[in-house]
């Protein structure tokens, strides 16, 4: 279990909305100024998308690694701004992949400007981030950078590929994971390290701190997708199911489901039925074999790992924020 050794209890959980006030506001005002174009539909979908209520986790990790090993360095901001915008844009192509209706409680954006519009948009964004990596001025840090846009691409592409497969393992879909959220983590949190310029174990440790804080996200994420007793969803429940996605709670069912269960499995995800009452059964065995305890048992093993590198490091409120990111995101309910 986590040892407490290095925090203090009276103030152990900070939230890091609290503690990074300013620093947000600086990232929030460079990304106002890079969405700006004179193609008026350019900041229309991305102001759209980008305003919609997102935890500015990932800018926050960002920030946080910086404060975490000294004075703030302004060279994190823009890395920070384009960390945000290669995410906002995975989500707009990922939209128009998947057919989502909705984004954090909203219409999303390709329902209501088209495909088209919304790929686009999701390119040029990318393009802000780059124009923001080079800004930043580390070399290192566009090198990471860059290869970590490269491995969510391939990871969004592995994930369609094997999407309606129920033979999937579950090393394929944490390989997936990995590529579609925990490399995004584990790049912002080694940006702090690799601007202070602190040695290759430091930036080791917050590489693996930040895979452990994106494979947590991303397993609660997935079970969420199961939980119709959560009414604080910013998302329909069962969207992963209607897109023939086999997330980790299947995964589970398809290993302990029995002869007749496995066949019906099989012809719901051959034949694309991904109607209501195929999301009924398929919630009826989530209850049956209790899959979400077989599920949480990996989360907490990544929890266990990430608290494991903090305790590493001398305390700070950086480190009890960091802290806070890593019991928070175990413990999500939307």
């Amino acid at each position: 279990m986590y040892s407490d050794k290095n925090i203090s209890l009276d103030t152990k959980h900070i939230h890091f909305t609290d503690l990074l006030k300013k620093d947000l506001k600086v990232v929030d005002q460079l990304i106002k100024t890079h969405i700006n174009s004179s193609k008026l539909l350019i900041p229309e979908i991305a102001n759209y998308l980008i305003s919609a209520g997102g935890k500015r986790l990932r800018p926050a990790l960002t920030i946080l690694s910086s404060h975490f090993f000294g004075a703030i360095d302004a060279r994190i901001y823009p890395l920070a701004a384009a960390i945000e915008f290669i995410h906002s844009a995975t989500l707009l192509h990922d939209d128009v992949i998947d057919h989502s209706d909705q984004r954090r409680g909203k219409t999303s954006a390709h329902i209501k400007w088209g495909n088209q519009a919304s790929v686009l948009v999701g390119d040029f964004l990318f393009s802000r981030a780059f124009e923001l990596m080079v800004e930043a001025g580390s070399l290192k840090a566009l090198a990471l950078l860059s290869k970590t846009a490269t491995i969510i691409s391939e990871g969004e592409i592995h994930q369609l590929s094997v999407m309606g497969d129920i033979n999937i393992t579950p090393a394929i879909y944490f390989d997936i994971i990995y590529s579609k959220t925990a490399a995004l983590f584990s790049a912002a949190l080694q940006m702090g390290p690799i601007l202070h310029e602190k040695s290759e174990k430091d930036i080791e440790n917050f590489q693996k701190l930040g895979f452990y804080i994106g494979m947590i996200f991303q397993i609660i994420d997935d079970i969420l997708d199961y939980n119709i007793k959560n009414t604080k969803m910013n998302k329909n429940i069962g969207d992963d199911f209607k897109e023939g996605k086999i997330t980790l709670p299947l995964i589970h069912i398809i290993d302990k489901s029995d002869n007749k269960e496995k066949e019906t499995l099989k012809n719901i995800f051959e034949n694309k039925d991904y109607s209501s009452d195929h999301f009924t059964y398929i919630l009826g065995l989530i209850d049956k074999y209790d899959v979400f305890d077989d599920c949480l048992k990996y989360a907490h093993d990544y929890a266990e790992k990430a608290y494991a590198i903090l305790n590493l490091y001398p305390a700070s409120l950086y480190h009890q924020a960091l802290y806070t990111i890593i019991h928070q995101s175990l413990m999500r309910q939307y």
